[in-house]
């Protein structure tokens, strides 16, 4: 912009300065005559007097110092400046920042708490079978070459589990087998005890441990209809996506975190992914034993089950991926009920 010639009035004085106001990269300059620097400030500290018809234009600084000139067109130009000035202006600290923050974090937990899982359902609705194979495959290989030995399980109680597995196969909606091919696999994992696990793509692995401590084919249908809901409402798929999404919804609302952030992050969101992990537990338990009665079992069997566990993990229950054991039993017990209720009913 070029130079704006006029005068200044000190705060306080009524005699009047040659002075040139000059304007460059956001801060303005004002020199007398003789070049030597009067004022420098940034252009959005500025105030302008409303333009009265011809009279001179008055630009104010933050001082109470007064630029007085007739260059109309000049002052103009300054008074509605570039898109980079009045972007400075708006990130100058005020109420206006305040609510913008304000606004962007409620927009931030909106979109958490409601936009992510909308994206979440459509990745997984894009998710091609041969992805899900490929997770299972990988997945299955590196617990095979970490902790999982092969099964030491005798021949008739494989022949028993697979009965079982079949059984339940059986009443499985077509449009469910159709779009998952369930496989059931057998390791010998020291350290977990009697435990099973679902993975994304229909694999459901069983422990030795589990088929030896609970032969009772209602308590090994009850956890095999359990591990195939977490595959059929997409539960271990539902969980990776998410925390992808929220790790990824806050890069691109903080940019680059840094270490510290990153850590809080990540072990922020593992706590919040808990009680969805809760949630889809509870929702496992009650739709597994639908699928356990309909097949022919008791599903009172995933009551034994739990009611052999320890009542708690040691843990507080928002710390738990998992409902506590006593907690548990007494839920899917009351389920059972209501099941047997509605059987009788009909």
């Amino acid at each position: 912009m070029k130079p704006i010639s006029g005068h200044l009035y000190r705060q306080g004085a009524s005699q009047q300065q040659l002075a040139v106001m000059q304007h460059h990269a956001n801060v303005v300059t004002l020199t007398n005559s003789d070049g030597v620097t009067l004022i420098r400030c940034d252009c959005v500290d500025l105030a302008f007097e409303p333009r009265l018809g011809q009279a001179p234009r008055q630009i104010l600084f933050p001082n109470g110092d007064r630029f007085v000139t007739e260059d109309h067109a000049a002052v103009a130009r300054l008074e509605h400046p570039s898109f980079a000035v009045r972007l400075h202006r708006l990130e100058k600290f005020g109420p206006h920042l305040i609510a913008f923050t304000i606004a962007c974090i409620g927009f931030a937990v909106l979109l958490w708490r409601y936009g992510l899982d909308l994206l979440v359902a459509a990745a997984i609705y894009v998710t091609p079978p041969q992805v899900l194979d490929q997770i299972d495959h990988g997945t299955l290989a590196v617990i095979d070459q970490t902790f999982a030995s092969p099964s030491q399980l005798p021949d008739p109680k494989r022949a028993q589990m697979q009965q079982v597995f079949e059984q339940v196969m059986a009443v499985m909606p077509a449009d469910v087998l159709n779009k998952h091919q369930f496989n059931l696999q057998f390791r010998s994992v020291d350290g977990i005890g009697p435990n099973a696990f679902a993975l994304p793509g229909g694999t459901i692995v069983f422990t030795d441990a589990l088929i030896n401590e609970f032969p009772d084919q209602n308590v090994l249908s009850g956890v095999l209809a359990h591990e195939l809901i977490h595959v059929t409402q997409y539960h271990g798929l539902h969980r990776m996506y998410r925390s992808l999404g929220s790790y990824v919804l806050v890069a691109l609302l903080a940019g680059d975190v840094g270490p510290i952030l990153d850590d809080l992050l990540l072990e922020g969101q593992a706590i919040f992914a808990l009680s969805y992990s809760r949630a889809q537990e509870t929702e496992a338990d009650l739709m597994g034993l639908r699928i356990a009665k309909d097949a022919g079992f008791d599903p009172a069997g995933l009551v034994k089950f739990f009611d052999s566990l320890p009542k708690s993990d040691g843990l507080p229950n928002w710390l738990s991926s998992h409902p506590a054991h006593g907690d548990r039993s007494d839920a899917i017990r009351q389920m059972v009920d209501e099941l047997s209720d509605g059987s009788s009913a009909k």
